[in-house]
């Protein structure tokens, strides 16, 4: 039984440090990648509100009834989700790739 328990502890101690290495770096290429997309997606958000100053007010009126703001903030925030995620998809650094419309 002792050494049984001893191969559990050396076992376990092998496999920890590794396992929390891999785990912050995942969590910080992560955060880095999650920062820069937010940073982005927040400068896009913040263009598409200057730009709907200039709309009409009938128009206006009808985005906020239905709540279009919320909707693109909702939607913005899954695109920066996504992008965190596939830029550390299974603890693996990947390049992303940004393609134009329709390519």
């Amino acid at each position: 039984m002792p050494a049984l328990v001893a191969l559990l502890f050396t076992t376990l101690g092998s496999i920890v440090p590794a396992l929390v290495a891999r785990i912050i770096t995942v969590a910080g290429f992560g955060a880095v990648t999650y920062t820069l997309s937010s940073f982005g997606i927040d400068a896009i958000y913040q263009q598409l509100k200057n730009s709907a100053v200039q709309l009409p007010p009938e128009i206006l009126g009808v985005f906020t009834i239905l709540e279009v703001d919320k909707a693109l903030g909702i939607i913005l925030g899954s695109y920066a989700a996504a992008m965190a995620i596939k830029g550390t998809s299974a603890g693996k650094i990947n390049k992303m790739n940004f393609k134009g419309i329709g390519q």
